[in-house]
């Protein structure tokens, strides 16, 4: 989006013009920016060493917006390769992205085998009837759920690395429909960063998301890998990212009542793409 207002103001910006605000306004601005039309939260991304130019993102838009767009790192292949696999059986091995090409696994459903989290089957891979499973990444699985509306309703089904599977619309739990339901309980869980800023006492970074919604916490460690991983040095480039952690719903201990989060502590369970 080439415009986006600042929600407390009431005032509409151009996204060049929002980039030469006072570095202090700037920062305090960012957080409260919404889509002109549809009233969704919006962030704003800066230029990057990679060309690209100031924009104003929101994700999603509310249905029947005509400021949406689906910008940011698109990988077609990965989608292409989603669809292929829903298409001949429905069902992916879920692995970090560093896995590509790694061996796959032959298995069996085990009828006498507990029920996982969320409902999810277990397999057991001994046994003569295996099948060969397929592989998809976090972050193809992230571009799918950002780039295919259908997709995060569908019954696609992924195993995951205890050997449960489970489906999309059982497992993927996007930010705005977390409830207390799943506090302290774990799914994959996606949403798109407004800004970010550093955890002063931690030494990693927070990504602030919608009002209302679950923060992120990613340890030292984690921030270093993906700063590294996607070539930016400023922990504001992080702004209108997608993301997607198996964790979590966390409650903060020393304030009853407030604001849940996720902590983003080790890099093969989290994924993330650029705005």
């Amino acid at each position: 989006m080439d415009r986006a207002k600042h929600t407390p103001t009431g005032r509409g910006y151009g996204a060049e013009e929002f980039a030469k605000l006072p570095t202090a306004v700037l920062a305090r601005y960012r957080g409260e920016l919404e889509c002109e039309e549809c009233q969704a939260a919006a962030y704003f991304v800066r230029k990057r060493l990679s060309g690209t130019s100031y924009y104003f993102g929101a994700r999603p838009h509310k249905d029947g917006c005509t400021l949406a767009t689906s910008a940011g790192e698109t990988d077609h292949a990965d989608l292409a390769e989603a669809a292929r696999r829903e298409a001949e059986d429905g069902i992916v091995r879920l692995v970090p992205d560093r896995s590509r090409g790694a061996a796959q696994d032959h298995v069996e459903h085990d009828p006498e085998a507990e029920e996982g989290a969320g409902n999810a089957r277990r397999y057991s891979k001994d046994g003569e009837a295996g099948r060969t499973l397929g592989t998809i990444q976090m972050s193809s699985l992230l571009g799918a759920l950002l780039h295919r509306p259908d997709f995060a309703d569908s019954d696609y089904e992924l195993r995951l690395e205890d050997n449960t599977t489970t489906t999309v619309h059982r497992y993927c739990v996007e930010l705005n429909q977390v409830t207390k339901q799943h506090h302290r309980r774990r799914h994959l869980y996606w949403g798109t960063v407004l800004f970010a800023g550093e955890a002063d006492d931690r030494g990693g970074a927070w990504l602030y998301t919608a009002k209302g919604l679950p923060n992120l916490l990613m340890t030292k460690e984690v921030l270093e890998q993906v700063m590294t991983a996607k070539k930016i040095d400023d922990i504001a480039d992080l702004a209108g990212a997608s993301f997607i952690l198996w964790g979590w719903i966390n409650l903060p201990k020393d304030k009853p009542g407030g604001r849940p989060f996720l902590v983003a502590g080790e890099a093969d369970k989290f994924g993330l793409r650029l705005g």
